[in-house]
Protein backbone atom coordinates (compact mmCIF):
# COMPACT_ATOMS: atom_id res chain seq x y z
CA UNK A 1 0.00 0.00 0.00
CA UNK A 2 1.64 3.20 -1.19
CA UNK A 3 1.61 6.59 0.51
CA UNK A 4 -1.22 8.81 -0.77
CA UNK A 5 -0.63 12.41 -1.68
CA UNK A 6 -2.98 15.07 -0.36
CA UNK A 7 -5.07 15.39 -3.53
CA UNK A 8 -5.22 11.70 -4.46
CA UNK A 9 -8.73 10.80 -5.79
CA UNK A 10 -8.90 7.77 -3.45
CA UNK A 11 -8.85 10.03 -0.40
CA UNK A 12 -12.20 10.22 1.40
CA UNK A 13 -11.23 13.01 3.78
CA UNK A 14 -8.22 15.21 4.52
CA UNK A 15 -7.51 17.83 7.22
CA UNK A 16 -4.67 20.01 8.46
CA UNK A 17 -3.16 18.67 11.70
CA UNK A 18 -0.39 18.57 14.22
CA UNK A 19 0.86 15.22 15.51
CA UNK A 20 1.44 14.88 19.24
CA UNK A 21 3.73 15.02 21.24
CA UNK A 22 4.25 18.36 19.48
CA UNK A 23 1.65 20.73 20.93
CA UNK A 24 2.23 23.44 18.35
CA UNK A 25 -0.02 23.13 15.28
CA UNK A 26 1.69 23.06 11.93
CA UNK A 27 -0.29 25.69 10.03
CA UNK A 28 1.54 24.79 6.86
CA UNK A 29 -0.50 22.94 4.27
CA UNK A 30 2.32 20.40 4.30
CA UNK A 31 0.97 18.98 7.61
CA UNK A 32 -2.12 16.90 6.99
CA UNK A 33 -3.92 13.61 7.61
CA UNK A 34 -5.92 11.76 4.99
CA UNK A 35 -8.38 8.88 5.10
CA UNK A 36 -8.93 6.29 2.39
CA UNK A 37 -11.10 3.17 2.42
CA UNK A 38 -8.11 1.11 3.55
CA UNK A 39 -5.72 3.33 5.49
CA UNK A 40 -4.93 6.54 7.34
CA UNK A 41 -2.11 8.56 5.76
CA UNK A 42 -0.36 11.34 7.67
CA UNK A 43 2.35 13.82 6.74
CA UNK A 44 4.29 16.59 8.49
CA UNK A 45 7.64 18.14 7.60
CA UNK A 46 9.27 15.81 10.14
CA UNK A 47 7.26 12.60 9.75
CA UNK A 48 4.97 10.70 7.43
CA UNK A 49 3.40 7.27 7.47
CA UNK A 50 0.54 4.92 6.60
CA UNK A 51 -1.69 3.08 9.08
CA UNK A 52 -3.45 0.11 7.51
CA UNK A 53 -7.05 -0.11 8.72
CA UNK A 54 -6.57 -3.88 8.87
CA UNK A 55 -4.45 -3.22 11.97
CA UNK A 56 -6.77 -0.61 13.51
CA UNK A 57 -9.14 -1.68 16.31
CA UNK A 58 -10.70 1.70 17.08
CA UNK A 59 -10.34 5.41 17.73
CA UNK A 60 -11.39 8.13 20.16
CA UNK A 61 -12.45 11.76 19.78
CA UNK A 62 -11.20 13.81 22.74
CA UNK A 63 -11.15 17.40 23.93
CA UNK A 64 -9.18 19.26 26.55
CA UNK A 65 -10.75 20.41 29.79
CA UNK A 66 -8.83 23.68 29.69
CA UNK A 67 -10.69 26.92 29.11
CA UNK A 68 -11.76 27.43 25.52
CA UNK A 69 -9.48 30.41 25.07
CA UNK A 70 -6.50 28.32 26.23
CA UNK A 71 -7.14 25.18 24.19
CA UNK A 72 -9.77 25.18 21.46
CA UNK A 73 -8.30 22.22 19.61
CA UNK A 74 -9.97 18.92 18.78
CA UNK A 75 -8.01 15.72 19.42
CA UNK A 76 -8.31 12.40 17.63
CA UNK A 77 -6.48 9.17 18.60
CA UNK A 78 -6.34 6.03 16.49
CA UNK A 79 -5.25 2.68 17.99
CA UNK A 80 -3.57 0.05 15.86
CA UNK A 81 -1.74 -3.22 16.41
CA UNK A 82 0.59 -4.08 13.50
CA UNK A 83 1.93 -7.61 13.27
CA UNK A 84 5.67 -8.17 13.48
CA UNK A 85 6.11 -11.15 11.17
CA UNK A 86 9.49 -12.09 12.63
CA UNK A 87 8.16 -12.49 16.16
CA UNK A 88 4.51 -13.18 15.16
CA UNK A 89 3.54 -10.57 17.73
CA UNK A 90 1.12 -7.66 17.68
CA UNK A 91 2.17 -4.55 19.56
CA UNK A 92 0.03 -1.55 20.39
CA UNK A 93 0.71 1.78 18.68
CA UNK A 94 -1.33 4.98 18.80
CA UNK A 95 -1.39 8.15 16.73
CA UNK A 96 -2.90 11.30 18.23
CA UNK A 97 -3.52 14.27 15.96
CA UNK A 98 -4.62 17.80 16.81
CA UNK A 99 -7.09 19.78 14.69
CA UNK A 100 -6.62 23.56 14.64
CA UNK A 101 -9.09 25.43 12.43
CA UNK A 102 -9.37 28.46 14.68
CA UNK A 103 -12.89 27.73 15.92
CA UNK A 104 -13.47 25.29 18.78
CA UNK A 105 -16.83 24.05 17.49
CA UNK A 106 -15.37 23.34 14.07
CA UNK A 107 -12.41 21.54 15.63
CA UNK A 108 -14.69 19.31 17.69
CA UNK A 109 -16.91 18.58 14.70
CA UNK A 110 -13.83 17.64 12.68
CA UNK A 111 -12.75 15.24 15.43
CA UNK A 112 -16.20 13.69 15.55
CA UNK A 113 -16.24 13.32 11.75
CA UNK A 114 -12.98 11.40 11.90
CA UNK A 115 -14.19 9.27 14.80
CA UNK A 116 -17.34 8.26 12.97
CA UNK A 117 -15.75 7.89 9.54
CA UNK A 118 -13.03 5.53 10.79
CA UNK A 119 -15.51 3.49 12.84
CA UNK A 120 -17.85 3.16 9.86
CA UNK A 121 -14.98 2.02 7.66
CA UNK A 122 -13.99 -0.55 10.29
CA UNK A 123 -17.55 -1.87 10.05
CA UNK A 124 -17.46 -2.10 6.26
CA UNK A 125 -19.33 1.12 5.36
CA UNK A 126 -17.29 2.90 2.67
CA UNK A 127 -19.63 5.18 0.71
CA UNK A 128 -20.90 8.01 2.92
CA UNK A 129 -21.12 11.76 2.40
CA UNK A 130 -20.17 14.22 5.16
CA UNK A 131 -23.73 14.68 6.46
CA UNK A 132 -24.30 10.91 6.37
CA UNK A 133 -21.19 10.29 8.45
CA UNK A 134 -22.53 12.48 11.25
CA UNK A 135 -26.10 11.14 11.07
CA UNK A 136 -25.45 7.43 10.61
CA UNK A 137 -25.61 5.63 13.97
CA UNK A 138 -22.84 3.20 14.83
CA UNK A 139 -23.86 -0.34 15.83
CA UNK A 140 -23.51 -0.75 19.59
CA UNK A 141 -21.39 -3.71 20.61
CA UNK A 142 -22.26 -4.98 24.07
CA UNK A 143 -20.02 -7.68 25.48
CA UNK A 144 -20.41 -9.94 28.50
CA UNK A 145 -16.88 -10.72 29.72
CA UNK A 146 -16.39 -13.82 31.87
CA UNK A 147 -13.02 -14.15 33.63
CA UNK A 148 -11.72 -17.27 35.36
CA UNK A 149 -9.26 -15.75 37.87
CA UNK A 150 -7.52 -19.02 38.81
CA UNK A 151 -7.19 -20.77 35.46
CA UNK A 152 -3.64 -21.90 34.61
CA UNK A 153 -1.23 -19.74 36.57
CA UNK A 154 -4.02 -17.43 37.77
CA UNK A 155 -3.29 -14.69 35.23
CA UNK A 156 -6.87 -14.15 34.09
CA UNK A 157 -7.52 -10.93 35.99
CA UNK A 158 -4.19 -9.42 34.97
CA UNK A 159 -4.89 -10.22 31.33
CA UNK A 160 -8.33 -8.65 31.67
CA UNK A 161 -7.03 -5.48 33.26
CA UNK A 162 -3.85 -5.01 31.23
CA UNK A 163 -4.96 -6.21 27.80
CA UNK A 164 -8.63 -7.06 27.28
CA UNK A 165 -10.36 -4.15 29.05
CA UNK A 166 -8.03 -1.57 27.51
CA UNK A 167 -8.53 -2.90 23.99
CA UNK A 168 -12.31 -3.05 24.47
CA UNK A 169 -12.26 0.62 25.48
CA UNK A 170 -10.08 1.53 22.49
CA UNK A 171 -12.51 -0.27 20.18
CA UNK A 172 -15.56 1.48 21.74
CA UNK A 173 -17.16 -1.68 23.10
CA UNK A 174 -19.54 -1.50 26.04
CA UNK A 175 -18.93 -4.38 28.41
CA UNK A 176 -19.71 -5.94 31.75
CA UNK A 177 -17.22 -8.19 33.54
CA UNK A 178 -18.05 -11.20 35.70
CA UNK A 179 -15.19 -12.81 37.65
CA UNK A 180 -16.11 -16.39 38.46
CA UNK A 181 -16.08 -17.29 42.14
CA UNK A 182 -15.78 -21.04 41.70
CA UNK A 183 -16.81 -24.09 39.66
CA UNK A 184 -20.17 -23.74 37.95
CA UNK A 185 -20.42 -19.97 38.51
CA UNK A 186 -20.23 -19.16 34.78
CA UNK A 187 -22.87 -21.75 33.89
CA UNK A 188 -25.14 -20.48 36.68
CA UNK A 189 -24.90 -16.95 35.28
CA UNK A 190 -25.53 -18.02 31.69
CA UNK A 191 -28.47 -20.26 32.53
CA UNK A 192 -30.29 -17.15 33.82
CA UNK A 193 -28.79 -14.36 31.70
CA UNK A 194 -30.84 -12.37 29.18
CA UNK A 195 -28.55 -13.10 26.25
CA UNK A 196 -30.38 -10.67 23.97
CA UNK A 197 -28.58 -7.84 25.79
CA UNK A 198 -25.20 -9.01 24.50
CA UNK A 199 -23.81 -9.09 20.99
CA UNK A 200 -21.15 -11.59 22.14
CA UNK A 201 -19.58 -13.33 25.13
CA UNK A 202 -15.84 -12.97 25.71
CA UNK A 203 -14.18 -15.62 27.87
CA UNK A 204 -10.83 -15.06 29.55
CA UNK A 205 -9.43 -18.31 30.91
CA UNK A 206 -8.53 -21.76 29.71
CA UNK A 207 -10.43 -24.36 27.72
CA UNK A 208 -12.36 -25.26 30.87
CA UNK A 209 -14.31 -21.99 30.86
CA UNK A 210 -15.23 -22.53 27.19
CA UNK A 211 -16.49 -26.02 28.02
CA UNK A 212 -18.59 -24.66 30.87
CA UNK A 213 -20.05 -21.83 28.78
CA UNK A 214 -20.95 -24.03 25.79
CA UNK A 215 -22.65 -26.64 27.99
CA UNK A 216 -24.55 -23.92 29.86
CA UNK A 217 -25.85 -22.49 26.58
CA UNK A 218 -26.88 -25.97 25.42
CA UNK A 219 -28.66 -26.58 28.74
CA UNK A 220 -31.00 -23.61 28.34
CA UNK A 221 -34.61 -24.07 27.27
CA UNK A 222 -33.90 -21.70 24.37
CA UNK A 223 -30.70 -23.56 23.46
CA UNK A 224 -31.14 -23.07 19.70
CA UNK A 225 -30.95 -19.31 20.13
CA UNK A 226 -28.45 -19.38 22.97
CA UNK A 227 -25.83 -21.49 21.20
CA UNK A 228 -25.78 -18.98 18.33
CA UNK A 229 -24.46 -16.28 20.68
CA UNK A 230 -21.04 -15.38 19.23
CA UNK A 231 -18.18 -16.40 21.52
CA UNK A 232 -14.64 -15.07 21.89
CA UNK A 233 -11.65 -16.42 23.81
CA UNK A 234 -8.55 -14.82 25.31
CA UNK A 235 -6.22 -17.52 26.70
CA UNK A 236 -5.29 -17.54 30.37
CA UNK A 237 -5.19 -21.28 31.11
CA UNK A 238 -2.64 -24.06 31.06
CA UNK A 239 -3.89 -25.70 27.85
CA UNK A 240 -5.47 -23.01 25.63
CA UNK A 241 -6.18 -25.33 22.72
CA UNK A 242 -9.00 -23.24 21.21
CA UNK A 243 -6.95 -20.03 21.30
CA UNK A 244 -3.99 -21.83 19.70
CA UNK A 245 -6.23 -23.24 16.96
CA UNK A 246 -7.69 -19.81 16.15
CA UNK A 247 -4.24 -18.27 15.75
CA UNK A 248 -2.86 -21.32 13.92
CA UNK A 249 -5.50 -20.94 11.21
CA UNK A 250 -4.44 -17.34 10.52
CA UNK A 251 -0.71 -17.99 10.96
CA UNK A 252 -0.40 -15.77 14.06
CA UNK A 253 0.41 -18.38 16.71
CA UNK A 254 3.03 -17.22 19.19
CA UNK A 255 2.94 -19.05 22.52
CA UNK A 256 4.34 -16.05 24.40
CA UNK A 257 1.89 -13.49 23.02
CA UNK A 258 -1.34 -15.44 22.60
CA UNK A 259 -3.46 -13.12 24.74
CA UNK A 260 -2.76 -9.96 22.75
CA UNK A 261 -3.04 -11.74 19.40
CA UNK A 262 -6.33 -13.42 20.38
CA UNK A 263 -7.81 -10.20 21.68
CA UNK A 264 -6.97 -8.55 18.36
CA UNK A 265 -8.65 -11.42 16.47
CA UNK A 266 -11.74 -11.06 18.67
CA UNK A 267 -12.09 -7.33 17.98
CA UNK A 268 -11.23 -7.51 14.28
CA UNK A 269 -12.77 -10.90 13.52
CA UNK A 270 -16.28 -11.83 12.53
CA UNK A 271 -18.73 -14.50 13.76
CA UNK A 272 -18.05 -17.80 12.00
CA UNK A 273 -19.46 -21.31 12.43
CA UNK A 274 -17.94 -23.68 14.97
CA UNK A 275 -18.45 -27.44 15.10
CA UNK A 276 -19.59 -29.02 18.35
CA UNK A 277 -19.51 -32.72 19.27
CA UNK A 278 -22.27 -34.33 21.29
CA UNK A 279 -20.75 -36.81 23.74
CA UNK A 280 -22.92 -39.38 25.49
CA UNK A 281 -21.11 -41.03 28.39
CA UNK A 282 -23.43 -43.75 29.57
CA UNK A 283 -26.80 -42.04 30.13
CA UNK A 284 -25.28 -38.53 30.45
CA UNK A 285 -24.90 -36.01 27.59
CA UNK A 286 -22.21 -33.35 27.22
CA UNK A 287 -21.03 -31.06 24.42
CA UNK A 288 -17.43 -30.73 23.32
CA UNK A 289 -15.62 -28.12 21.23
CA UNK A 290 -12.08 -29.45 21.73
CA UNK A 291 -11.44 -33.15 22.30
CA UNK A 292 -12.57 -36.44 23.78
CA UNK A 293 -9.92 -38.76 25.18
CA UNK A 294 -9.40 -42.01 27.04
CA UNK A 295 -6.20 -43.86 27.90
CA UNK A 296 -2.71 -42.53 28.50
CA UNK A 297 -3.30 -38.94 27.30
CA UNK A 298 -6.46 -38.66 29.41
CA UNK A 299 -4.54 -39.94 32.44
CA UNK A 300 -1.73 -37.44 31.80
CA UNK A 301 -4.24 -34.58 31.52
CA UNK A 302 -6.02 -35.37 34.78
CA UNK A 303 -3.27 -36.84 36.96
CA UNK A 304 -0.80 -34.04 36.18
CA UNK A 305 -3.15 -31.54 37.85
CA UNK A 306 -1.03 -31.66 41.00
CA UNK A 307 1.69 -29.96 38.91
CA UNK A 308 -0.60 -27.24 37.56
CA UNK A 309 1.65 -24.54 39.05
CA UNK A 310 4.23 -25.52 36.42
CA UNK A 311 1.96 -24.55 33.53
CA UNK A 312 2.14 -26.55 30.28
CA UNK A 313 5.39 -28.24 31.41
CA UNK A 314 3.31 -30.48 33.66
CA UNK A 315 2.13 -32.48 30.65
CA UNK A 316 5.68 -33.26 29.55
CA UNK A 317 6.80 -34.37 32.99
CA UNK A 318 3.83 -36.67 33.53
CA UNK A 319 4.19 -38.08 30.01
CA UNK A 320 7.53 -39.65 30.85
CA UNK A 321 5.92 -41.59 33.68
CA UNK A 322 3.22 -42.94 31.35
CA UNK A 323 5.86 -43.88 28.77
CA UNK A 324 7.79 -45.89 31.34
CA UNK A 325 4.60 -47.57 32.44
CA UNK A 326 3.49 -48.26 28.82
CA UNK A 327 0.07 -49.34 30.09
CA UNK A 328 -2.36 -51.31 27.95
CA UNK A 329 -5.96 -49.99 27.97
CA UNK A 330 -8.63 -52.49 26.94
CA UNK A 331 -11.58 -51.34 24.86
CA UNK A 332 -13.09 -51.33 21.36
CA UNK A 333 -13.71 -48.51 18.93
CA UNK A 334 -15.95 -48.01 15.90
CA UNK A 335 -16.33 -44.93 13.73
CA UNK A 336 -18.00 -43.33 10.69
CA UNK A 337 -15.56 -41.72 8.30
CA UNK A 338 -15.97 -38.18 6.97
CA UNK A 339 -17.21 -39.30 3.55
CA UNK A 340 -20.64 -39.92 5.10
CA UNK A 341 -21.80 -36.32 4.53
CA UNK A 342 -25.53 -36.90 4.14
CA UNK A 343 -25.92 -38.41 7.61
CA UNK A 344 -25.71 -35.05 9.32
CA UNK A 345 -27.53 -31.76 9.04
CA UNK A 346 -26.60 -28.37 10.36
CA UNK A 347 -28.97 -27.43 13.18
CA UNK A 348 -30.30 -23.96 12.49
CA UNK A 349 -32.19 -21.60 14.77
CA UNK A 350 -35.96 -21.78 14.55
CA UNK A 351 -37.77 -19.27 12.35
CA UNK A 352 -37.83 -15.86 13.90
CA UNK A 353 -34.97 -16.48 16.28
CA UNK A 354 -31.86 -14.38 16.59
CA UNK A 355 -29.41 -14.41 13.68
CA UNK A 356 -25.71 -15.07 14.16
CA UNK A 357 -24.88 -11.38 14.41
CA UNK A 358 -27.21 -9.62 16.82
CA UNK A 359 -25.92 -6.05 16.69
CA UNK A 360 -28.63 -3.44 16.99
CA UNK A 361 -28.23 -0.15 15.14
CA UNK A 362 -28.35 2.34 17.99
CA UNK A 363 -26.64 5.61 18.81
CA UNK A 364 -23.11 5.09 19.93
CA UNK A 365 -21.66 6.74 23.00
CA UNK A 366 -19.16 9.35 21.88
CA UNK A 367 -16.08 10.20 23.87
CA UNK A 368 -16.54 13.90 23.15
CA UNK A 369 -17.10 14.74 26.79
CA UNK A 370 -14.12 12.84 28.14
CA UNK A 371 -11.59 15.37 29.37
CA UNK A 372 -7.93 15.27 30.14
CA UNK A 373 -5.54 17.94 31.36
CA UNK A 374 -2.58 16.21 29.81
CA UNK A 375 -3.26 15.37 26.20
CA UNK A 376 -0.04 13.38 26.11
CA UNK A 377 -1.59 10.88 28.55
CA UNK A 378 -4.94 10.60 26.78
CA UNK A 379 -4.52 7.01 25.56
CA UNK A 380 -3.50 5.37 28.82
CA UNK A 381 -5.63 7.52 31.11
CA UNK A 382 -8.80 6.99 29.10
CA UNK A 383 -8.34 3.21 28.94
CA UNK A 384 -7.63 2.90 32.66
CA UNK A 385 -10.57 5.13 33.64
CA UNK A 386 -13.00 3.28 31.40
CA UNK A 387 -11.82 -0.08 32.69
CA UNK A 388 -12.31 1.10 36.25
CA UNK A 389 -15.80 2.33 35.36
CA UNK A 390 -16.76 -1.27 34.61
CA UNK A 391 -16.57 -1.96 38.37
CA UNK A 392 -14.59 -5.14 37.96
CA UNK A 393 -14.98 -7.23 41.11
CA UNK A 394 -11.85 -8.18 42.94
CA UNK A 395 -11.24 -11.83 43.68
CA UNK A 396 -13.40 -12.07 46.79
CA UNK A 397 -13.34 -14.46 49.70
CA UNK A 398 -15.64 -16.86 47.88
CA UNK A 399 -13.23 -17.05 44.96
CA UNK A 400 -10.24 -17.55 47.23
CA UNK A 401 -11.94 -20.27 49.21
CA UNK A 402 -12.82 -22.08 45.99
CA UNK A 403 -9.35 -21.80 44.51
CA UNK A 404 -8.28 -25.42 44.71
CA UNK A 405 -11.65 -26.73 43.53
CA UNK A 406 -11.63 -24.36 40.56
CA UNK A 407 -8.16 -25.41 39.47
CA UNK A 408 -9.49 -28.87 38.80
CA UNK A 409 -13.10 -29.77 39.15
CA UNK A 410 -13.67 -33.21 37.74
CA UNK A 411 -17.40 -32.54 37.54
CA UNK A 412 -17.40 -28.79 36.82
CA UNK A 413 -21.01 -28.72 35.59
CA UNK A 414 -23.71 -28.55 38.22
CA UNK A 415 -26.33 -31.27 38.54
CA UNK A 416 -28.95 -28.81 37.25
CA UNK A 417 -26.95 -28.12 34.08
CA UNK A 418 -26.31 -31.83 33.42
CA UNK A 419 -30.00 -32.61 33.95
CA UNK A 420 -31.00 -29.86 31.51
CA UNK A 421 -28.48 -31.06 28.94
CA UNK A 422 -30.18 -34.45 28.88
CA UNK A 423 -33.68 -32.98 28.83
CA UNK A 424 -33.56 -30.23 26.21
CA UNK A 425 -31.14 -30.28 23.26
CA UNK A 426 -30.26 -33.97 23.61
CA UNK A 427 -33.68 -35.23 22.52
CA UNK A 428 -33.73 -33.41 19.20
CA UNK A 429 -30.07 -34.06 18.46
CA UNK A 430 -30.46 -37.75 19.34
CA UNK A 431 -33.10 -38.05 16.64
CA UNK A 432 -30.69 -36.57 14.10
CA UNK A 433 -27.88 -38.90 15.11
CA UNK A 434 -30.06 -41.98 14.68
CA UNK A 435 -30.05 -41.33 10.91
CA UNK A 436 -26.58 -42.88 10.50
CA UNK A 437 -26.94 -46.18 8.60
CA UNK A 438 -25.48 -49.13 10.46
CA UNK A 439 -23.45 -50.22 7.43
CA UNK A 440 -21.44 -47.01 7.56
CA UNK A 441 -19.85 -47.95 10.88
CA UNK A 442 -16.34 -49.40 10.78
CA UNK A 443 -14.81 -51.29 13.70
CA UNK A 444 -11.13 -51.27 14.53
CA UNK A 445 -10.42 -54.94 15.13
CA UNK A 446 -8.26 -54.39 18.15
CA UNK A 447 -9.08 -54.35 21.83
CA UNK A 448 -5.94 -52.85 23.38
CA UNK A 449 -4.66 -49.29 23.04
CA UNK A 450 -2.23 -46.82 24.55
CA UNK A 451 -4.71 -44.01 24.00
CA UNK A 452 -7.66 -42.83 21.93
CA UNK A 453 -8.16 -39.12 21.33
CA UNK A 454 -10.47 -37.33 18.90
CA UNK A 455 -10.07 -33.59 18.31
CA UNK A 456 -12.43 -31.04 16.75
CA UNK A 457 -9.62 -28.53 16.18
CA UNK A 458 -5.92 -28.51 15.37
CA UNK A 459 -4.47 -27.90 18.85
CA UNK A 460 -5.44 -29.67 22.06
CA UNK A 461 -3.09 -27.33 23.93
CA UNK A 462 -0.96 -24.34 23.10
CA UNK A 463 2.04 -26.55 22.32
CA UNK A 464 0.19 -29.66 21.07
CA UNK A 465 -0.66 -29.63 17.35
CA UNK A 466 -2.55 -32.91 17.57
CA UNK A 467 -4.55 -32.63 14.33
CA UNK A 468 -2.72 -30.33 11.87
CA UNK A 469 -5.39 -30.77 9.21
CA UNK A 470 -8.37 -30.03 11.46
CA UNK A 471 -10.31 -26.78 11.18
CA UNK A 472 -12.82 -25.22 13.54
CA UNK A 473 -15.70 -25.46 11.06
CA UNK A 474 -14.90 -28.38 8.74
CA UNK A 475 -17.72 -30.59 10.03
CA UNK A 476 -15.58 -33.46 11.27
CA UNK A 477 -13.25 -34.69 14.01
CA UNK A 478 -9.78 -36.12 13.69
CA UNK A 479 -9.65 -39.44 15.52
CA UNK A 480 -6.23 -40.71 16.55
CA UNK A 481 -5.52 -43.98 18.31
CA UNK A 482 -2.35 -45.80 19.26
CA UNK A 483 -2.65 -49.58 19.39
CA UNK A 484 -0.92 -51.90 21.82
CA UNK A 485 1.50 -53.56 21.82
CA UNK A 486 3.92 -50.71 21.11
CA UNK A 487 7.51 -50.18 22.18
CA UNK A 488 8.45 -47.45 24.62
CA UNK A 489 10.69 -45.86 21.99
CA UNK A 490 7.82 -45.67 19.50
CA UNK A 491 5.50 -44.21 22.17
CA UNK A 492 8.15 -41.61 23.07
CA UNK A 493 8.32 -40.51 19.44
CA UNK A 494 4.55 -40.15 19.21
CA UNK A 495 4.08 -38.18 22.43
CA UNK A 496 7.06 -35.89 21.83
CA UNK A 497 6.15 -35.16 18.20
CA UNK A 498 2.60 -34.03 18.99
CA UNK A 499 4.03 -30.56 19.65
CA UNK A 500 4.86 -29.98 15.99
CA UNK A 501 2.17 -32.19 14.46
CA UNK A 502 4.63 -34.72 13.02
CA UNK A 503 3.25 -37.68 15.00
CA UNK A 504 0.38 -38.46 12.64
CA UNK A 505 2.39 -40.73 10.32
CA UNK A 506 4.62 -42.38 12.93
CA UNK A 507 4.70 -46.11 13.57
CA UNK A 508 1.84 -47.18 15.81
CA UNK A 509 -0.27 -44.04 15.22
CA UNK A 510 -3.56 -44.27 13.31
CA UNK A 511 -5.61 -41.28 12.15
CA UNK A 512 -9.11 -41.06 10.69
CA UNK A 513 -11.20 -38.05 9.72
CA UNK A 514 -14.61 -38.93 11.12
CA UNK A 515 -18.18 -37.80 11.77
CA UNK A 516 -18.89 -40.12 14.68
CA UNK A 517 -17.23 -42.72 16.89
CA UNK A 518 -18.03 -45.00 19.81
CA UNK A 519 -15.78 -46.45 22.49
CA UNK A 520 -16.84 -49.47 24.53
CA UNK A 521 -14.95 -50.35 27.70
CA UNK A 522 -15.19 -53.87 29.16
CA UNK A 523 -14.76 -52.56 32.68
CA UNK A 524 -14.12 -49.33 34.56
CA UNK A 525 -12.80 -48.41 37.99
CA UNK A 526 -11.80 -45.33 39.98
CA UNK A 527 -8.58 -44.99 37.96
CA UNK A 528 -10.45 -44.72 34.63
CA UNK A 529 -10.36 -41.24 33.14
CA UNK A 530 -12.79 -40.15 30.44
CA UNK A 531 -11.93 -36.56 29.53
CA UNK A 532 -13.94 -34.03 27.55
CA UNK A 533 -12.22 -30.73 26.73
CA UNK A 534 -9.74 -31.31 29.55
CA UNK A 535 -12.51 -31.99 32.10
CA UNK A 536 -13.00 -35.38 33.73
CA UNK A 537 -16.56 -36.68 33.49
CA UNK A 538 -18.27 -39.56 35.34
CA UNK A 539 -17.14 -42.97 34.12
CA UNK A 540 -19.26 -45.29 32.00
CA UNK A 541 -18.64 -48.31 29.78
CA UNK A 542 -19.90 -46.57 26.63
CA UNK A 543 -18.83 -43.29 25.01
CA UNK A 544 -20.76 -42.17 21.93
CA UNK A 545 -19.62 -39.08 20.00
CA UNK A 546 -21.32 -37.29 17.09
CA UNK A 547 -20.15 -34.14 15.30
CA UNK A 548 -22.79 -31.43 14.88
CA UNK A 549 -21.47 -29.15 12.11
CA UNK A 550 -21.68 -25.38 12.57
CA UNK A 551 -23.74 -25.59 15.75
CA UNK A 552 -22.00 -22.77 17.65
CA UNK A 553 -20.52 -19.41 16.60
CA UNK A 554 -16.95 -18.28 17.28
CA UNK A 555 -15.53 -14.81 16.58
CA UNK A 556 -12.19 -15.13 14.83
Amino acid sequence: MGFKRQHDPEILRTDRIAILPSLTPHRSKKSWVALTAHAVHFHTPAREGVINLHDVIGCQHLQSNLDHDKDAHGYFTIYYYPLDRKTVRREKEALTVLFDKGDRAENLETGELWHRAVNLLLRGVTDLARDEVLSTPLPQRNVLVIVNPVSGRAKGLNIYREIASRMLVEASFKFKCIVTAGPGHASQVLMEEELEKWTSILMIGGDGIVYEVINALMARNDWKRAIKTPLGIVPAGSGNGLAASILYEVDELNADHCAMNCMFRYIKGSPKPMDITQVKVGHLTFYSFLSVSWGAIADIDINSERLRFMGPARYLIWSFGKILQNKKYNGTIEYVEEKMKEAFAVIETEEGSAPIIREEVTETLTRNGQNTKNTMAVNKAEAVKSAEDQQVPERNETARSGLMDHRRTHYSLSAAVVESLNRNAAREIDALMDEIPQEEWQEDHQNAYSFILASNISHIALDMNYAPGARIENGSMHLGFCRQPISRSALIKILTQIENGEHTSLEGMNFRQIKAFNITLPNIDDSTNIVIDGEKVPNATTIKCRVIPHLAVLIR
